[in-house]
């Protein structure tokens, strides 16, 4: 079975946060809706700073396959705050 390879970007850092695997695109998506609505969250605090990536595909067979990476959009974007 094949995974994104999926990371946050922080505009302001310059930095990413960190690679995480996703079943698909929208699993993703919905896990950063989550964190972004919590009040606590930096996601949710600053969601223009933050655009979200998939870097790529792994698959537990063949290992990393895709290396490209692909902006999907801002936190604000993707993740309604209501």
């Amino acid at each position: 079975m094949s995974h994104v390879i999926t990371a946050i970007y922080d505009v302001k850092s310059e930095i990413f946060l960190g690679v995480n695997l996703a079943r698909t695109q929208g699993d993703f998506i919905r896990s950063v809706q989550v964190e972004a609505k919590n009040p606590q969250s930096m996601l949710h605090k600053f969601p223009s700073d933050y655009d979200l990536f998939i870097i790529g595909e792994w698959n537990e067979h063949e290992g990393i396959q895709n290396g490209e990476k692909k902006r999907l959009g801002s936190v604000l974007d993707l993740c309604p705050l209501n």
